[in-house]
């Protein structure tokens, strides 16, 4: 049975096929990357794939705040890439704190998060590598919700303009 799918750049792939997936109770990555078909109606199957741990949504423009409250009710997740998109926000990440046993974390190039939906990490202490580049609007306040987090092992700001020497 199934275990590992990926669908990158699959640009004609839409949201009935990755709802066909459910079938597919073993599965445990899913890679959707840069599929730009899909919208938040295809996350409906994320939170029933039991045994789901990867999950890769990077460059997938219509997806919105409302489909990570779907990506936050698959518990077992461990890795989620988010990355890329101009519809999630600081309200969406609040979503993800269900999130308990999540290990990594992309959530690069996400021009309208500000820091403040950071404070989801006090949730999920699991998290060791948290991916923030790319992402123009975090700044040295935003980072302040990152300085008790001892468990980070890599963190990723790079073009991370508004973040100054302080916030270091």
């Amino acid at each position: 049975s199934l275990e590992d799918l990926s669908l990158m750049e699959s640009f004609q792939l839409h949201d009935a096929a990755v709802l066909n997936l459910k079938q597919h109770d073993r599965l445990q990555r899913l890679n959707l990357f840069y599929c730009l078909e899909l919208t938040d109606q295809c996350l409906e199957v994320v939170a029933s794939m039991k045994n789901l741990e990867f999950l890769h949504l990077g460059c997938i423009a219509a997806l919105t705040d409302s489909g990570l409250k779907k990506v936050g009710d698959n518990h077992r997740l461990k890795y989620l890439n988010i990355g890329d998109n101009d519809h999630f926000t600081d309200v969406g990440l609040k979503h993800l704190e269900k999130l308990k046993d999540l290990e990594e974390l992309h959530l690069w190039s996400l021009p309208n998060l500000n820091g403040e939906g950071l404070a989801v990490l006090q949730s999920i202490p699991s998290v060791r590598i948290l991916n923030l580049a790319d992402c123009e609007n975090l700044t040295d306040r935003a980072l302040d919700q990152l300085k008790s987090r001892i468990s980070l092992t890599h963190l990723y700001l790079d073009h991370c303009d508004k973040i100054t020497d302080a916030g270091i």
